[in-house]
């Protein structure tokens, strides 16, 4: 199984924190996988080598998904990609806006014949209903891994929705009155 760790930050101020906790968590999750890491910095336009790392240049117009998206289809250029093989999505926040103690829940990964995605859930504080699909709970962005057949389901990342259309843009409210 080849897993392909595809990392996105925006400046690479907490990468070296984030390169020794991501590697601590890929070899405790992944221990037989074929380890194929890509790294993207989203703040810049141009390839650049830091931390013994090559940097590719990124895309935030959605921010993370937008470069995760961009990441997976040079993959697809580099590698020969089966259902079974996992990616996993990270950003330049997952070991520190959160801590760390939420990676422990995260057990060693099988070889999946399926589609599946494995994340941290997080709660809404209200039922939303979005394209007709009522959802309760999502997956924490800054760290998640799917098979590449979930993810061929579920992609492209960036939702066709507007902020606008999802948030309101009350201060004091959250959520959009717009139907979804």
């Amino acid at each position: 199984m080849k897993v392909f760790v595809f990392f996105v930050t925006y400046g690479a101020g907490n990468f070296q924190l984030c390169k020794d906790e991501l590697s601590s968590f890929v070899n405790r999750v992944f221990p037989a996988g074929d380890i194929i890491p890509y790294y993207m910095d989203n703040k810049v336009s141009v390839e650049y080598s830091r931390f013994e790392v090559k940097f590719l240049p990124g895309d935030n117009r959605i921010r993370e998904f937008t470069a995760w998206d961009k990441m997976v289809a040079i993959a697809s250029k580099d590698h020969d990609i089966n259902d079974s093989d996992v990616f996993l999505f990270v950003n330049d926040t997952f070991a520190t806006n959160c801590g760390s103690e939420y990676l422990k829940f995260f057990k060693p990964c099988e070889e999946y014949n399926e589609p599946v995605a494995v994340g941290y859930v997080e709660n809404f504080p209200k039922s939303v209903l979005i394209n007709g699909v009522e959802h309760k709970e999502w997956i924490r962005s800054n760290l998640f891994y799917m098979s590449f057949s979930a993810y061929r389901q579920c992609s492209p990342f960036p939702f066709p929705l507007s902020k606008a259309e999802v948030f309101s843009e009350d201060i004091l409210e959250f959520w959009s009155k717009t139907p979804l």
